[in-house]
């Protein structure tokens, strides 16, 4: 169900408001280090775990903050990928998901991971979080940490994802060499998270060893920041086209404005912001999005699990 204009999606942006925003956040910014997530032992013996609904409903608290905070500070955010498909499918969560997604441009993507500060949803991103390992912020809740079963990562709590949306150049042949450089940067990143495990066969865990070996030479965190150079390469150079490097393998670059035209739509019994024209983007990531995936298909692909501190 889409609501026909949403809070912020037509707003005007004062010049001058604008200006006195960020320089106050960035004033604010220089006085605030990089933070340190505090180190502590993880006992899952001894903590009590979270279940799949109780997960669901504390990501639906931080993205209803998310969402509260954006309309306040005219920061301009819309679900994204799977989470954007299950509300316009399901009206709510895929069956067989358990995250959530937004997405936003740069610009509000820096605006957002600067400002956005709560006693209990705090963000964790290259800029905020010592040794961050991915190209794309979360925002999580600090009463609770997950655990992931095949990933050496950074321990946070339950969250939503925050994906930046970049300029792309409307050349297909500049593009494809852009994306062929990071999905191979992804590559390289996604071997060095890898954790040896149970769950992976011999093959798999032979052939991530031997990769990881080949790569000692590259600091853990070489690639992440690569990464991030690289997705902004082209902003700020008058593209009218956008892309975000997430789904890299399959995606193509889609006009900005896409981005710009905002709505607000139902999930699961609120509403929070959306593409109007969300039928390009799932279109561009899913092609027959409205079609259900064979029945062997609909799993979680996510290794994690949950527990309160």
């Amino acid at each position: 169900m889409l609501r026909r204009h949403a809070k912020h999606g037509g707003m005007e942006r004062s010049g001058s408001a604008k200006s006195l925003f960020l320089a106050k956040q960035k004033a604010a910014h220089k006085k605030k280090p990089i933070k340190k997530l505090a180190k502590y032992k993880i006992d899952r013996i001894l903590m009590k775990q979270i279940d799949i609904e109780t997960r669901k409903q504390i990501q639906l608290d931080i993205l209803q903050a998310i969402h509260d905070f954006c309309s306040t500070n005219n920061i301009r955010y819309s679900l994204g990928y799977g989470t954007l498909l299950g509300a316009i499918r399901h009206g709510g969560y895929i069956p067989w998901d358990d995250d959530i997604d937004i997405v936003m441009l740069r610009e509000d993507y820096d605006r957002f991971v600067e400002s956005f500060h709560q006693d209990r949803y705090k963000v964790a991103s290259f800029t905020t979080i010592d040794n961050w390992y991915l190209p794309f912020a979360k925002v999580y809740d600090d009463k609770t940490v997950i655990v992931d079963r095949k990933a050496n990562t950074t321990p946070i709590g339950i969250n939503v994802d925050v994906f930046p949306i970049d300029d792309a150049m409307e050349s297909e042949e500049e593009f494809k060499a852009q994306r062929a450089k990071i999905k191979r940067l992804t590559t390289c990143n996604n071997i060095k998270l890898f954790k040896i495990n149970k769950d992976s066969t011999l093959k798999n865990n032979t052939i991530a060893l031997f990769a990881k070996l080949i790569l000692l030479v590259f600091p853990k965190f070489y690639f992440v920041k690569r990464l991030i150079k690289v997705s902004q390469q082209y902003n700020h150079k008058g593209c009218t086209n956008a892309v975000y490097w997430a789904s890299v393998g399959r995606t193509t670059s889609l006009k900005k404005c896409i981005y710009e035209d905002l709505c607000e739509i139902k999930f699961e019994d609120k509403f929070f912001s959306s593409l109007r024209d969300y039928d390009t983007y799932l279109t561009n990531i899913y092609g027959d999005y409205m079609k259900l995936p064979p029945v062997e298909k609909r799993i979680s692909y996510h290794t994690s699990d949950a527990y309160w501190k």
